[in-house]
């Protein structure tokens, strides 16, 4: 297990794409009635989505090297 309580993967850096994605997923389902995605097409969008949602917000000055506690929490404020 990691940090984040997931399993740890190959790199600390896929442990944050892990939690990021985790949590920008949740805030998405959430929004929608169903809660729940609804084909192929809308699952490959909100992955391409989230994926340059973290791009940007892994740039230097962000996320990049905080302690994984205070990522998590910076993950859980982005909207």
């Amino acid at each position: 297990m990691n940090d984040y309580g997931m399993l740890r993967q190959m790199s600390s850096e896929l442990d944050d794409w892990n939690a990021f994605y985790s949590v920008q997923l949740k805030k998405y389902l959430e929004s929608k009635r169903s809660r729940k995605i609804g084909s192929q097409g809308e699952k490959d969008m909100i992955w391409d989505l989230i994926f340059e949602y973290c791009r940007v917000f892994s740039a230097p000055g962000y996320s990049g090297g905080k302690a994984t506690a205070k990522s998590w929490l910076f993950f859980l404020m982005l909207r």
